[in-house]
């Protein structure tokens, strides 16, 4: 169930369907900060928390979980002293999914809340992906003060803002492709926010009422998978504004050509699927093609449908 990629251990959800929609997407999750006091590693790092983010995201999207197994709580996937090419293995491990799976670089999204967030951030950076966080815990001073809480004294910087910033400079896509979400009222937090590159990555203060860190990532998880989804798909939707934005036409259905159930004044061309005229009596389809003649000719036809243009 965990599996091992050089030193590094994940698991991966494939999508609740296997029904092809369009093309595979990504969804790399980097985990919180949670049960550190346990003394199983996969306990402090694999507690299923959100069993169902496979049934709430776009179709065709699998989720690689990363679990954050430097030090004894984690090292919030950045290098350590004892783990110099933590983050390039975690980099190559990405890498390997997606050609596994084939799936192009901008349907790939990195996603984390605190720890997780601040993974998330840093490689998204690192790789130029999208990403969207909730809270990250960049400056860990407040923690390290208070006993050192994340247990990371002498074998990192215990404020990442240096490193995250360095990343971000280096971040080639554009601003709104990289969601931090946070609230003002936990200010131990979101001054950090304020010290990164905001022309980088869009900054959101969503004016929770609340007061605590954890409570962010268990109030905002709608907003979450809001940005989730939006990330994912935002290259495959496009915005129409007229029927020029359609260069191959809409698709029609033999039954509806063959009964002029359409109303054809804003299509400039159309498509019909193969498998539908396969499975259509061969006089509806001449009918239908009857109802178009002077007005639609076929230009061509692929493996998947004939192509119709107006006269």
């Amino acid at each position: 169930m965990f599996t091992k990629y050089k030193d590094v251990h994940y698991r991966v959800i494939p999508p609740k369907e296997e029904k092809k929609y369009w093309e595979n997407r990504l969804l790399v999750r980097m985990l919180s900060y949670s049960l550190h006091n346990k003394t199983s590693t996969i306990e402090r790092n694999f507690r299923e928390d959100f069993s169902t983010l496979k049934d709430s995201i776009v179709k065709n999207t699998y989720i690689l979980e990363i679990g954050d197994i430097n030090l004894i709580a984690g090292s919030f996937y950045t290098d350590t002293k004892n783990y110099p090419d933590y983050e390039e293995q975690l980099q190559d491990l990405i890498k390997f999914i997606s050609k596994k799976y084939h799936i192009n670089h901008n349907n790939i999204v990195l996603y984390g809340g605190s720890r997780g967030a601040t993974g998330a951030i840093l490689h998204a950076a690192l790789g130029n992906y999208k990403f969207i966080v909730a809270d990250p815990v960049i400056d860990g001073t407040p923690w390290y003060l208070d006993s050192d809480d994340h247990l990371v004294e002498g074998v990192r910087d215990i404020d990442l803002t240096s490193k995250v910033s360095a990343a971000l400079k280096t971040y080639k896509r554009p601003k709104d492709d990289g969601i931090i979400l946070a609230t003002d009222n936990v200010g131990v937090t979101f001054s950090g926010h304020l010290r990164l590159p905001l022309n980088k990555a869009t900054l959101l203060d969503l004016g929770l009422n609340v007061y605590k860190h954890p409570d962010i990532n268990a109030k905002s998880v709608p907003i979450q998978l809001l940005y989730i989804n939006s990330l994912l798909i935002k290259d495959t939707v496009h915005v129409i504004t007229s029927k020029d934005d359609l260069s191959s036409g809409v698709v029609l259905e033999i039954k509806h050509l063959s009964r002029n159930a359409i109303n054809f004044e804003e299509i400039r061309c159309f498509r019909v699927r193969l498998d539908d005229i396969e499975n259509r009596d061969s006089a509806e389809y001449e009918l239908a093609m009857e109802n178009i003649k002077g007005k639609y000719q076929r230009v061509r036809t692929d493996e998947k449908f004939e192509y119709f243009e107006m006269i």
